[in-house]
């Protein structure tokens, strides 16, 4: 008979702590929504109170406001929402603890580095190997920390140390895992550097204090890796030679070029083109396609660009005028470059 008598008392109880649940669920979800903000993943105990707690307020609550519409003139539902009341604020006060224990909803992920795949083209890059040997041995120099590459825009530095990331990912020399852990071995890469860097004000771990922490740079400019970020090492990739140029240039137009007067226009652009595998442009088009990228090329337009000289610029415009669907995506790229 206890729970008849103190009905409202434990009915109001239950109300008032519910109101402090809904406004500690309200917090949290804030905690939640920042941390989704900063690309954190969210902590699982605050998910299933997070999921408890809508429960609670969703289901439990309405159960009992359908229990005291009917104890108004019921002894037996009286009974039954005061005891349920009861067990209800014992419930809410362990939420509520939960919640006092919490320490922020999110956490940040354990990254891994992103999979690089080999580049289709990379067979031209065998008569470079000494470059790509040559950062690889610096990588696995426990006194060096940064290294760079540098050559001009186009070149090929990219595909490079793409190439770079999959052969020491198949040598296991880093173990891959993004922290900051003294235990770990890590490598990252800076791809396209134009301007000045602090890398301790980025928070990248490097120098003597973090021997396992690596760092792969390019840039068109040597003296940016040298003098401004202070890069020991560096490797120069220079434009493929006339051999090399033409030899990429077939395999990317997929052309052995059996028709003479075809070849020789053929070569003219392979030499316009400056050694630059920016060529694909003119895969699978006819005669009078190739004799106008030719004189395209010959006449190579003022660049504007920084570090881009006016024969790459054309080459590269070319390659761009040559799209045949410019989508957001594609201008983008190469708003990029």
């Amino acid at each position: 008979m206890r729970y008849v008598f103190i009905y409202k008392k434990n009915v109001d109880k239950f109300e008032n702590k519910l109101e402090v649940l809904k406004a500690k669920r309200t917090s949290v979800q804030l905690e939640v929504d920042v941390a989704d903000r900063k690309g954190e993943k969210i902590k699982p105990d605050v998910e299933l109170w997070c999921k408890t707690v809508d429960k609670v307020i969703n289901e439990d609550v309405k159960k009992m406001k359908d229990l005291e519409d009917k104890a108004k003139n019921n002894f037996k539902s009286r009974y039954q929402i005061s005891k349920k009341a009861e067990e209800g604020v014992a419930a809410v006060d362990d939420l509520i603890q939960q919640y006092c224990q919490f320490n922020g909803a999110g956490y940040r992920d354990v990254l891994e580095a992103p999979k690089c795949a080999a580049s289709k083209n990379y067979k031209a890059f065998d008569l470079r190997k000494e470059v790509l040997d040559g950062v690889i041995e610096v990588l696995k120099d426990s006194a060096i920390s940064t290294v760079g590459v540098y050559g001009t825009g186009g070149v090929g530095k990219s595909t490079l140390v793409n190439q770079v990331t999959v052969q020491v990912e198949e040598d296991n020399l880093f173990d891959w895992v993004v922290k900051t852990t003294k235990e770990k071995k890590i490598l990252i890469v800076l791809d396209d550097i134009w301007a000045r860097l602090d890398l301790e004000e980025v928070g990248i771990p490097f120098g003597d204090q973090h021997e396992g922490c690596k760092i792969l740079l390019t840039s068109r400019n040597q003296d940016l890796l040298i003098n401004e970020i202070g890069v020991k090492n560096t490797f120069a990739i220079d434009v493929l030679n006339e051999t090399e140029a033409w030899d990429l240039f077939k395999e990317m137009v997929e052309n052995n070029f059996e028709d003479l007067e075809l070849r020789s226009v053929a070569t003219e652009v392979t030499k316009k083109c400056e050694g630059l595998p920016v060529a694909r442009a003119l895969k699978s088009k006819d005669m009078y396609a190739w004799k106008d990228a030719s004189l395209k090329l010959q006449s190579p337009s003022p660049s504007s660009f920084t570090g881009i000289p006016a024969t790459l610029y054309s080459a590269i415009k070319l390659s761009y005028n040559s799209l045949e669907v410019r989508n957001t995506d594609r201008l983008s790229c190469f708003a990029v470059y």
